[in-house]
């Protein structure tokens, strides 16, 4: 298991009344971006701090920033008066991001490779009981780890209250696309209805960023269901269903699904949850799937 660093107990953050204010708290003229790494970085202080805004943070909320980068959202972040984690993959900028912020709990990991519930788990002690006891995520994603990280978080709503995170645009709106039947619904769509709800803040120019990239930003926030909340309650078995489905959508939604079941359970569910005979998979909203999930193991 990959090694998760350790965040004090003792670690606070105290209230700042600093606001954030325009450039770059670390020169990003002596920081190149790195494209392997998806580095796309923000430096208007208006958008950064409608970001920081949209969190509704407090003093005695804990959050953990993804890919603070030169620093510029964790220095509107403190602002707030929250308890700041940071995980960045950058090793060139450890050292600068430890210097600028000694208040901050800087982590060099991997967001995607790091025991992520490990580290969530560590930072609601680290609370303590005058905390917030589930901690709200907050960063700007490279495109290429959006999906793979939002699956790792998603399902930890016990730990996590909201992730605002600032995604591209095209990413944002094929992920959280909801309507059955568009060319971009899929099983990631269903599962993210399952653990959350998605709501679009506000679009960022993508020359808001350097280096300019070829599409828009747009923050998404991500408010994270408790499992209690949840739909249903097995989300192994309702997604494992729910994937099945999709992975041959082409066919009608009772032949997709007799891998994992008989047929005549298929066409009894279907007909108590009142879905169509023949549908396709993609045709069928969450409401449905949640209907004929329960039908199925009733």
């Amino acid at each position: 298991m990959p090694h998760t660093p350790l965040i004090p107990k003792s670690h606070r953050v105290g209230v700042s009344t600093k606001v954030c204010q325009r450039g770059c708290w670390i020169k990003a003229g002596n920081i190149r971006p790195k494209k392997s790494l998806g580095q796309n970085f923000l430096a208007n202080t208006s958008i950064l701090q409608r970001i920081a805004d949209a969190a509704k943070l407090a003093p005695g909320h804990m959050v953990l920033e993804v890919g603070p980068g030169t620093g510029n959202l964790t220095r509107c972040l403190l602002a707030q008066g929250a308890s700041i984690s940071a995980v960045e993959k950058d090793r060139r900028l450890i050292r600068s991001l430890t210097q600028a912020f000694p208040q901050v709990n800087i982590i060099q990991a991997d967001v995607l490779t790091c025991d992520l519930e490990a580290l969530l788990k560590q930072l609601t002690e680290s609370a303590g009981e005058s905390g917030n006891q589930r901690v709200k995520v907050i960063g700007n994603l490279p495109y290429y780890i959006t999906q793979q990280f939002l699956e790792q978080l998603l399902p930890l709503g016990h730990l996590v209250s909201n992730a605002i995170l600032l995604l591209q645009e095209e990413a944002a709106l094929r992920l959280t696309q909801l309507d059955p039947g568009a060319s971009d619904y899929r099983a990631m769509s269903v599962e993210l209805q399952y653990y959350c709800q998605a709501r679009h803040l506000f679009t960022v120019p993508k020359t808001e960023f350097n280096p300019v990239p070829d599409v828009n930003g747009l923050v998404v926030d991500f408010a994270l269901y408790q499992p209690d909340d949840r739909a249903v309650a097995n989300a192994e078995e309702f997604l494992a269903m729910v994937r099945q489905a999709f992975s041959t959508k082409r066919k009608m939604l009772r032949n997709s699904l007799q891998p994992l079941y008989d047929p005549s359970r298929i066409a009894h569910a279907m007909t108590a949850a009142e879905i169509p005979d023949k549908i396709r998979p993609q045709q069928l909203s969450f409401e449905s799937y949640v209907a004929l999930y329960k039908a199925l193991h009733c």
